[in-house]
């Protein structure tokens, strides 16, 4: 799909608004002008529910469908990217380096399960979809098009998406090489927070545009319940791939608490056990020292162990995600409560 994009002789960028405006209303309406001759036709064909009191709806929710294709079109790319970025700074963690990285994400090239899914979303629209009566030549040629670019775009992105989160899931399983903690209080595992993060913060930008047609257009309950449960499904998505990495973070954690309390403990039995006395105290007194500074030294870092964290990224994030969670909980909610509102008698 990138490729098809990419051979358009025009920005990548501007290729994506391109097809995005004819597989939505624009390109519609072009076709219905095509197949009746006539623009009020046409006009009344592509917008059938357009009054004078209805225009900023439904031009607005042309809008954003214009906007979300765009944006889903430029996400193909940006996926990408982002997970040819992450090899650099993954593929160390890995016992067999880039090898294990295209183990684990070379699937992500896969070309049947992209064409299964479009396929699947290609039945799902056509019969959740509206049909009109008469199609034209050019409609059918609008229809095509526009379940080509949107299937296909849908299902690069859902897989990409997919296989970024299902490889953070299998590297929570790997032997991987983590750092010490006295050089990354992270074990050198913040590249893969900083994917689950990316990963989950393009999933709620996407969402959020789908979420800003429930303030222009009612819904109906089943659609407000299926919005809930995509922002809970991204809660999930966000949590679960990473349970792997949390758990060898906190066995990392444990281990290294445990080790730098026995290394304390023996340094104190060592102190309270040697003798000072006759003609060999002052090296005595010195090896007492020593074992005084160890000791000291592996308190600091037993004090450092307790605060290291269990998760591959700052604690702030989890604050952002649960305010984006949270705001589009309350736009459903409040979409919900003009609804029951203006369907009071």
């Amino acid at each position: 799909m990138e490729r098809a994009i990419d051979a358009v002789p025009l920005p990548y960028p501007i290729t994506c608004f391109v097809l995005a405006l004819l597989s939505q209303s624009p390109g519609l309406l072009l076709a219905n002008v095509i197949d009746t001759s006539s623009v009020d036709r046409a006009v009344q064909a592509t917008f059938p529910d357009l009054t004078a009191s209805s225009a900023v709806p439904v031009l607005a929710g042309a809008a954003f469908g214009i906007a979300f294709y765009t944006v889903l079109l430029y996400m193909i790319r940006y996926a990408r990217r982002s997970l040819a970025a992450a090899r650099d700074s993954i593929a160390p963690l890995l016992p067999d380096g880039e090898a294990g990285f295209r183990r684990i994400y070379g699937m992500v090239h896969a070309p049947l399960p992209i064409v299964g899914v479009a396929l699947l979303l290609a039945i799902f629209f056509w019969f959740v979809g509206s049909h009109a009566p008469f199609l034209g030549p050019a409609r059918v040629v609008f229809i095509g098009v526009q379940l080509s670019v949107i299937c296909f775009a849908t299902s690069t992105v859902l897989w990409t998406y997919f296989v970024t989160l299902w490889g953070l899931r299998r590297m929570g399983k790997e032997p991987l090489r983590l750092k010490p903690f006295t050089e990354d209080p992270m074990l050198g595992l913040r590249p893969l927070g900083t994917m689950s993060v990316s990963a989950t913060m393009v999933y709620f930008a996407m969402t959020s545009v789908v979420l800003l047609t429930t303030l222009v257009y009612p819904q109906t309950p089943l659609y407000l319940a299926f919005l809930l449960g995509l922002l809970a499904f991204g809660v999930l998505l966000f949590v679960v791939p990473l349970l792997g990495i949390h758990r060898k973070m906190l066995e990392e954690k444990r281990r290294v608490e445990r080790e730098l309390t026995e290394l304390a403990a023996l340094e104190w039995r060592d102190m309270e056990t040697t003798p000072i006395d006759g003609d060999e105290g002052l090296p005595e007194l010195r090896r007492l020292v020593v074992s005084l500074r160890r000791f000291v030294a592996h308190e600091r870092a037993e004090r450092k162990a307790v605060s290291l964290p269990t998760w591959p990224f700052d604690p702030q994030v989890t604050g952002r995600v649960a305010a984006i969670t949270l705001t589009g909980v309350v736009a459903v909610l409040g979409r919900a409560a003009v609804d029951w509102f203006l369907a009071r008698p």
